[in-house]
């Protein structure tokens, strides 16, 4: 949509304080911040690359030069049942499964 590629990356302090997302030739200039999860869910990467930022080229792949794909397991303190894995492949599409661990 912008035709340059685009960054994903942890807030200070890992994903579970929430992600940021700006192009990647200029961090300064941001597009959008997702803050924290809420203190009942619990999200950590179990892989990503490129220094624990995700980078999406402007067709909408992920950069190849990362190597694998990025997954995140999301869980919840309420509930055991409440365990999903999203994994990206380098087609930049995001895969949910209730599964665990995550790959």
């Amino acid at each position: 949509m912008r035709n340059a590629n685009v960054s994903l990356a942890a807030n200070a302090g890992g994903w579970q304080n929430g992600w940021t997302i700006y192009p990647s030739a200029t961090p300064a200039n941001i597009l959008e911040n997702h803050g924290a999860a809420p203190r009942t869910v619990a999200i950590s990467a179990a892989t990503t690359s490129g220094g624990g930022n995700i980078i999406y080229q402007s067709s909408g792949r992920l950069d190849p030069t990362q190597t694998g794909t990025a997954s995140f397991a999301i869980t919840s303190s309420e509930s055991t049942l409440a365990y999903r894995c999203v994994t990206t492949d380098l087609t930049g599409r995001p895969n949910t499964k209730a599964t665990t661990p995550c790959p």
